[in-house]
């Protein structure tokens, strides 16, 4: 195979996982970079969709609590500023993965979603 051949096979793989990784509506970051997100961003909500005996435990500073397991966790979710960032986490990033998409399916257009989740924030801070 000739070098370009394979420049063009990796140029068009890239695009394709960049394009699927765009139609989730949302970002997954790392911790580091989700407390970076965390500190630079002026209009937003820090979303922990964990239980409240978790979130009682610990969670981050000024996050609002909405239990992903709650029957009216969608509508609680399309209440919120659709013009705010929204950091979204929970304990392990299974359920905040979860509400990612559904945040992006409701209209909100700027979604991060924390790698690992809190789990990962305390063993990093």
């Amino acid at each position: 195979m000739s070098q370009k051949l394979i420049l063009i096979s990796v140029f068009m793989l890239a695009s394709v996982l960049g394009f699927s990784q765009k139609n989730k509506g949302f970002e997954r970051l790392v911790v580091a970079d989700f407390k970076e997100k965390v500190n630079t961003t002026n209009k937003k909500i820090i979303l922990d969709v964990r239980t409240p005996q978790e979130y009682k435990k610990g969670h981050l500073k000024k996050a609002k609590l909405i239990n992903y397991y709650d029957a009216d966790f969608l509508e609680k979710l399309n209440e919120l500023d659709k013009a705010k960032t929204v950091l979204v986490y929970c304990a392990s990033g299974m359920r905040s993965q979860r509400a990612a998409k559904k945040l992006a399916k409701l209209g909100f257009s700027e979604v991060f979603e924390m790698k690992g989740g809190y789990n990962a924030w305390i063993r990093k801070y």
